[in-house]
């Protein structure tokens, strides 16, 4: 099972806490170390903190001290365990949904690309994440300008919902999206914007088709009145004609 908690003696006789504690932080990561001397040193005690230890108690060993500290442990270690399993659950949450996933720093650096959106745009994580956003995706100075602006409204604390951008993909294609952002005031140690985008490119394209079709429809029933009306003028055209071109006997 994994080491929860090592109480370790200052003074040892093969050593001492300041050199043993960062080959214990490297053995146990997620241990908490708790250091008894029996030296009331304040240089000490700074120097345990400092090299990672949780705690720092004089001898004689307090039994109350030490189930004060070791409550104060569990405690800090529940809340560890239930930030890793929230953290895990939504990992899985987010590499399983089928959306552009984007968590931008204020001054648009990406901190984290989601698998779709690797698959979507065709770039890896590794090849983005650190880098400018609108460089790699929004090419159009326009564009930019707005989504520039509705990024500032969401670290202002206004959330985003249902706004429409393109996104360039690495071959050069063109993806359209429809984004809901909101503010994570914490992420990574600072504000950032968390973007999720539906890929609506489809649905674009049968909107412009039904619009080219409408077009037509109306061009072709200009073309038809047109025409009826063309057909109309002629026929009349005709029937002057052959009355001009009648022939009477006494009035040739």
């Amino acid at each position: 099972s994994e080491i929860t908690t090592i109480i370790l003696d200052y003074k040892l006789p093969d050593g001492s806490a300041e050199t043993l504690l960062p080959q214990l932080r490297q053995l146990a990561p997620k241990a908490a170390v708790i250091v008894s001397t029996g030296v009331a040193w304040l240089d000490g005690a700074i120097l345990a903190l400092q090299h990672g230890a949780f705690d720092y108690i004089l001898k004689p060993l307090n039994a109350d001290a030490l189930r004060a500290s070791l409550a104060r442990i569990a405690e800090r270690q529940k809340l560890a365990w239930a930030k890793e399993r929230t953290e895990a659950a939504f990992r899985t949450l987010v590499e399983a949904a089928p959306c552009m996933i984007v968590i931008l720093r204020s001054d648009h650096a990406i901190l984290y690309f989601s698998p779709f959106a690797e698959e979507l745009t065709g770039y890896s994580a590794k090849e983005v994440v650190g880098r400018e956003y609108f460089s790699i995706f929004i090419p159009d100075p326009a564009m930019r300008e707005a989504i520039a602006t509705k990024k500032k409204n969401i670290l202002a604390g206004i959330p985003a919902r249902g706004f429409e951008s393109p996104v360039t993909c690495k071959d050069g294609s063109h993806r359209w999206m429809v984004w809901n952002a909101q503010l994570l005031t914490n992420y990574d140690g600072g504000p950032a914007v968390l973007a999720i985008g539906q890929d609506i490119t489809a649905l674009k394209q049968a909107q412009e088709q039904a619009l080219q079709s409408e077009r037509l429809a109306a061009i072709g029933q200009m073309m038809t009145g047109l025409a009826h009306e063309s057909g109309n003028a002629l026929a009349r055209s005709q029937a002057c004609l052959e009355m001009l071109a009648f022939e009477s006997e006494d009035r040739p």
